[in-house]
């Protein structure tokens, strides 16, 4: 019984694979009559679909993007670049905002480490086994070590703050004529 099993799947599988009985033909026909959409396949899909209300280009050769047209002398790959600012104070208050939010961020992550400090402390003392405490001690130095780490973050942090505000104040004194 067996080996007429293996007989009838050695049959199959042959059958299969010549080319008027199996797939093995379709799967070339597949492979080689596949198509290779080129940038002029596009392009006129995009002529062919596009409507008359929202172009995609204007006649001087510049992207039109959402229906509006450019009026600057920008080419239309090119990103515009980003204002700079008018006067120091407004640049003071961007970097006052960033380094107002990375302080937060260390801080929060202060008291986070901290709860894992007293968590793991609290565990330590109430550890049974050799490995349980070892982990438990691994785990409060790499906590320890975050936390000092952090605590040095937080101090550049609060120096590069006061530096703005002096800078800010310097600033204030320059443009305040004395009375």
């Amino acid at each position: 019984m067996r080996g007429l099993s293996k007989l009838v799947v050695s049959i199959v599988l042959t059958l299969l694979s010549c080319p008027p009985f199996g797939f093995s033909e379709a799967v070339k026909r597949t492979a080689a009559g596949k198509k290779v959409i080129t940038n002029e396949d596009l392009e006129t899909v995009r002529q062919r679909y596009s409507s008359t209300e929202n172009p995609t280009s204007v006649p001087d050769g510049k992207e039109v993007l959402g229906g509006t047209t450019e009026t600057g002398t920008q080419p239309a790959g090119e990103k515009k670049k980003a204002e700079e600012p008018k006067s120091g104070f407004v640049n003071n208050n961007e970097e006052m905002a960033k380094v107002e939010k990375d302080l937060k961020e260390v801080k929060d992550l202060e008291v986070k480490y901290q709860g894992f400090l007293t968590k793991y402390e609290d565990s330590f003392t109430t550890a049974k086994t050799e490995f349980q405490k070892q982990t438990l001690q691994w785990q409060i130095e790499d906590t320890q070590t975050h936390l000092a780490r952090l605590s040095e973050k937080r101090k550049a942090i609060e120096a590069k703050k006061e530096s703005i505000l002096q800078e800010a104040a310097k600033q204030e004194k320059v443009k305040s004529p004395p009375q």
